[in-house]
């Protein structure tokens, strides 16, 4: 038979709960309320490890999040303004800060767009980044936080797969970011154990 300590652990999170505590100083569960058969569950040895994190998956994911609405901001406002930029160019190149062959360079990195087309494109690729970023920072939250983990996954796995829709637009970011993005998704699921709730 084992000697009795007086070190007590959550019956919920399994975190050690300091003698004469009313309340798990990790996940906030009432141990004062407990009958004395409640008592035998937190006071055995904890099943899991306490707040084993996620590694950089939450860091990353608000990162990405944050340079995704970022991007989408400068998109949309090049779109709103591209008439704008072509006026100057052209000015750039009368005034002679800029040639005529530097000038049908830059013009041909959109083809052969209108500017009512290359402010659909650019909005478009925007919007589509601007929720993903949101979904990514939501998905982030909860990952640091270790809670919701069917919100924290669905959130990254859809703001994963929406960036497919920038294929049309550019088919090297619209394959790396849902592949990347899937991958994390992934570890998420496998860490499910990780979250709390």
């Amino acid at each position: 038979m084992g000697i009795m300590t007086d070190i007590r652990y959550c019956y919920k999170c399994g975190a050690e709960v300091p003698t004469g505590s009313s309340f798990c100083p990790e996940c906030g569960a009432s141990v004062s309320d407990f009958d004395q058969g409640a008592e035998a569950e937190y006071t055995a040895a904890p099943t899991r490890k306490v707040k084993d994190d996620l590694g950089a998956i939450p860091l990353l994911l608000l990162v990405y999040g944050i340079i995704a609405i970022i991007g989408a901001i400068f998109l949309i406002l090049i779109g709103m303004s591209f008439n704008l930029i072509l006026e100057t160019l052209q000015q750039m190149v009368q005034e002679g800060a800029m040639t005529q062959d530097e000038y049908d360079d830059f013009i041909s990195l959109f083809g052969t767009l209108t500017t009512e087309t290359q402010m659909i494109y650019c909005t478009a690729q925007g919007v589509i980044l601007v929720i993903s970023g949101i979904l990514a920072i939501i998905s982030g939250h909860y990952a640091g936080k270790q809670e919701n983990y069917k919100a924290c996954m669905v959130c990254c796995a859809v703001a994963a797969i929406i960036t497919i829709f920038i294929i049309p637009f550019d088919i090297i970011i619209g394959i790396i970011l849902p592949v990347v993005g899937l991958i994390v998704t992934y570890i998420i699921i496998k860490d499910k154990d990780k979250f709390v709730s």
